[in-house]
């Protein structure tokens, strides 16, 4: 295939091929073949997709017969770095999203200008790129301190237990969407490592850790649960499976045994599960 084929993204460009010891530079008409050595510049974010498209077959990586890198969706864990136009900005700590239409409205992101933690909001209009590994945002250090603050408080739990007092961030959280036009205040819910994943029938399941977000629409395409049993994993919950986003649980329609049967997730495979949904 042609190099001006392949519909690489903007922030990546390939330079050089290397064959039998012979180093090419590259051109929009210059054609690769398997068994090419390739050299290319990439910004953080483009890496796993340069990846897709070399270091592992087409048809595994969700590379369309036609050179297209198939839609993958906003891949948001917590706790991953979140870059800026001028370095790492800090560390994602959670997930606003409207619980009626599961809409992720904002960021909330962990930065530590002197020894204190702070927390903001970032729009996930602000968005470029997540991977899973990290997350580049349209921002510099210098906006930081525009950004509308998050607060941490204790979460309690329903029934009065102390399972969860330790302070952390939680919810519900009322904002209003001034760049909507609206003075109307919406109830949008914290989703962090504390909130707890149980079936209906209330048996536990895991933890939130983080989700899968269209990068159009930005509504939430599936719940990232780590299951912390004796051999540790993470799954994917399609957004059709969740019956409610409440703090301090999110309820899900599987039971344990149907989770159980779910394939593993992990950011590594992030292509193939994008693949395997889609069919």
């Amino acid at each position: 295939r042609r190099v001006r084929e392949l519909h690489l993204p903007s922030g990546c460009l390939l330079t050089a091929k290397r064959r039998d010891r012979q180093v090419r530079l590259l051109r929009g008409e210059t054609r690769l073949e398997a068994g090419d050595i390739v050299t290319a510049l990439a910004d953080p974010t483009c890496v796993p997709v340069v990846r897709r498209f070399f270091e592992v077959p087409a048809a595994e990586a969700g590379i369309s017969p036609s050179g297209e890198a198939l839609a993958v969706p906003l891949a948001l864990h917590l706790g991953q770095p979140i870059f800026g136009e001028d370095g790492q900005l800090g560390v994602l700590k959670a997930l606003l999203i409207d619980p009626d239409t599961a809409v992720v409205t904002h960021l909330v992101l962990s930065y530590r200008p002197w020894i204190r933690e702070r927390l903001k909001l970032i729009p996930l209009s602000d968005v470029e790129a997540a991977n899973g590994e990290t997350a580049q945002v349209r921002l510099r250090r210098a906006h930081l301190h525009q950004l509308p603050s998050f607060t941490l408080r204790p979460l309690a739990f329903a029934d009065g237990s102390a399972a969860s007092m330790t302070p952390d961030v939680a919810g519900p959280w009322a904002l209003s969407r001034a760049e909507a036009g609206s003075s109307q205040e919406e109830e949008w819910i914290a989703l962090r490592r504390r909130t707890r994943v149980f079936s209906q029938e209330g048996l536990y399941i895991g933890r939130v850790a983080g989700a899968l977000v269209d990068d159009q629409r930005h509504q939430l395409t599936h719940l990232l649960v780590y299951q912390d049993r004796l051999i540790p994993r993470w799954v994917a919950i399609r957004r059709e499976d969740v019956v409610r986003f409440r703090e301090p649980a999110v309820i899900i329609r599987p039971d344990p045994q149907e989770v159980n049967r779910l394939p593993n997730y992990s950011p590594a495979t992030l292509a193939q599960f994008v693949e395997a949904e889609m069919k």
